[in-house]
């Protein structure tokens, strides 16, 4: 009997300890997750920084000659209604 429950105690210490380490590893898989979420988030908000200037770069064209092409509108009529 003594024998008996040696061997189950042992067998549970097994299990524990096993179970224990399969928590580790995965404990440790999410914590390397988390680090790679982690950098992946600050370079996609860096290129959408990046983006964003760009656009705005664009957009200041483009209302740059919106402007330029309004204001020889306007003078184009000045210049008609003065004839």
């Amino acid at each position: 009997m003594k024998n008996f429950l040696i061997g189950v105690v042992i067998t549970l210490l097994i299990i524990t300890s096993t179970a224990s380490i399969l928590v580790v590893n995965k404990l440790n898989d999410i914590q390397s997750s988390i680090e790679d979420l982690k950098v992946a988030t600050e370079l996609l908000e860096d290129n959408l920084n990046k983006k964003v200037h760009i656009k705005s770069d664009k957009l200041d064209t483009v209302l740059n000659d919106f402007m330029i092409n309004a204001f020889n509108a306007a003078n184009q009529e000045l210049i008609n209604k003065n004839k």
